[in-house]
C-alpha cells in the first residue's frame, strides 16, 4: 500500500470510530417519515370493524395520542377490505419517543386486541420516506378526500436514473408554476418490502380528476421542448419494471371526535 492510501485508511478508520462513539457532531434528523398500517379486514367484518375502530380512535384521543391518524380505503382494485392508517411527519428520534408513549399507555394496544384484532385477517406495516424537496403537498384550502397512488417498481440498477428523471419533472413542476393550479403530490420511498417508490397525488372530489388543460405533458414540452418531456418519461419508464395505480378514498369519518 503507498503512503497516500495508506493516509487515506487512517482517515476512514478514524472517522467510523468517531461515527461508532458517538462523537460526532449530532445532525438534526429531519421530519419526513411516515408510518402506515394497512389492515386487511374479515368477509363480512367490515362494519363491525368500523364501529371498533372509532370507539379505538376515541380511546386513543383520551389517553392523549401525540399523533394524528388518517384512514384510507380503496375504491379501485382487487382487495376493497383494506384499510390505510397512516401518520405523518416525524423524525426517527420521535419514533422513540412515539414507542415510548406506547408503552406508557398500554391500555391503548390492549383496547385494539380485545375489540378491534378479532375483526382483522392481516396485517401490513411499513415506514415511508418523504422526498420533500420534490413534493408539492401544501394545505391549498381544498381538501383531500381522495388520493390517486402510482407504485412504481424501479428496475435493478435502474434507481439512479429513475431519481434523476422525478427529481427533473419535479422541479420543473414546482418552478415553472404547476403548483399554481391547486397540483398536490408528494414523492415516497418505502422501507421495508421489496423496493417501491410511490406518487401520490390529492384530489379534492372526482371533478378533479378529469383530464387537465394543459396536461402535464404538455406543459413539461413548453417550458423543456417535446424532445426532452420525451426523453424524461422515457426515462422514468424506462427505469422501472412495472407500476400500478389506485385510487384511495380518505375517510375522515372514522376519525372524527364526536
Amino acid at each position: 500500500m503507498n503512503a497516500p492510501n495508506h493516509a487515506l485508511s487512517a482517515i476512514l478508520i478514524a472517522l467510523l470510530a468517531l461515527l461508532a462513539s458517538g462523537l460526532l457532531p449530532a445532525q438534526e434528523s429531519p421530519a419526513n417519515l411516515s408510518e402506515a398500517w394497512y389492515v386487511t379486514v374479515k368477509p363480512g367484518h367490515q362494519a363491525a370493524f368500523e364501529t371498533a375502530f372509532k370507539e379505538h380512535a376515541r380511546v386513543r384521543n383520551d389517553h392523549g395520542d401525540p399523533r394524528s391518524w388518517d384512514v384510507f380505503t380503496p375504491i379501485t382494485g382487487e382487495n376493497l377490505y383494506v384499510y390505510g392508517i397512516r401518520t405523518c411527519c416525524f423524525s426517527w428520534p420521535d419514533q422513540d419517543a412515539y414507542d415510548q408513549w406506547n408503552r406508557d399507555n398500554a391500555a391503548v394496544m390492549e383496547h385494539w386486541s380485545s375489540e378491534v384484532d378479532p375483526h382483522v385477517e392481516h396485517y401490513g406495516h411499513y415506514f415511508y420516506e418523504t422526498d420533500s424537496a420534490n413534493s408539492h403537498w401544501t394545505d391549498n384550502g381544498e381538501p383531500v378526500r381522495l388520493v390517486g397512488v402510482t407504485e412504481f417498481y424501479p428496475a435493478p440498477g435502474h434507481s439512479a436514473d429513475f431519481t434523476a428523471a422525478r427529481t427533473e419533472l419535479s422541479q420543473v413542476a414546482i418552478e415553472q408554476g404547476w403548483t399554481e393550479g391547486g397540483h398536490r403530490w408528494a414523492w415516497l420511498n418505502r422501507i421495508g418490502g421489496k423496493p417501491v417508490t410511490i406518487l401520490a397525488v390529492a384530489y379534492s372530489n372526482y371533478a378533479a380528476m378529469n383530464p387537465q388543460d394543459p396536461s402535464f405533458y404538455e406543459f413539461l414540452s413548453d417550458h423543456l421542448g417535446a424532445d426532452r418531456a420525451n426523453a424524461l418519461m422515457k426515462q422514468l419508464s424506462g427505469s422501472t419494471r412495472g407500476s400500478k395505480y389506485s385510487i384511495w378514498a380518505h375517510r375522515a369519518d372514522l376519525t372524527a371526535a364526536e
